[in-house]
């Protein structure tokens, strides 16, 4: 009785796996890479911007993360220098060169060691002194929460 019930169960995921196979395996997707360049240029007007024009002058704009070799679970990389055929990595260097542009300012990622304990404590330093060293500081949300609770953010809402 169990090997008839073990064959039957066998045959019907067999049955379900091969039944799948309508589609042709050697199927090949072709890309035109200039495509990609129409298809920004037609649906770019439902991506614009509503802010009114604004020009920082250059001025440097420091994001604090973290050192990517000291935290392996999660990434930090907020730059990259140059394109490279990595579709995040070229969307982000895509993504800010354009906010570089549109803004007149120069992205300046800068890192430490991943401490969680010290890096609130650095933080809260950085926030009561009143020092604008770093315009943004790139943390977890556990670890920043006391600093919200205190009132130590701003909200650029």
């Amino acid at each position: 009785m169990k090997k008839t019930v073990t064959l039957l169960l066998t045959a019907a995921i067999l049955a379900g796996a091969v039944s799948c196979g309508d589609t042709p395996a050697d199927t090949q997707v072709e890309t035109d890479v200039n495509s990609s360049d129409t298809l920004n240029d037609e649906t770019s007007s439902k991506y614009l911007d509503e802010l009114p024009e604004l020009d920082y002058a250059g001025a440097e704009f420091h994001i604090l993360t973290f050192d990517q070799s000291t935290i392996g679970f999660a990434r930090s990389i907020i730059d990259v220098d140059e394109q490279s055929g990595d579709t995040l990595g070229d969307a982000v260097y895509m993504r800010n060169r354009a906010v570089e542009e549109r803004l007149n300012i120069t992205l300046v990622q800068d890192t430490q060691a991943y401490d969680p304990v010290n890096n609130l404590a650095f933080a809260r330093n950085i926030v009561m002194s009143g020092d604008s060293d770093y315009s943004v500081i790139m943390d977890f949300a556990t670890n920043i929460t006391p600093l919200a609770m205190d009132g130590l953010l701003i909200d650029y809402r």
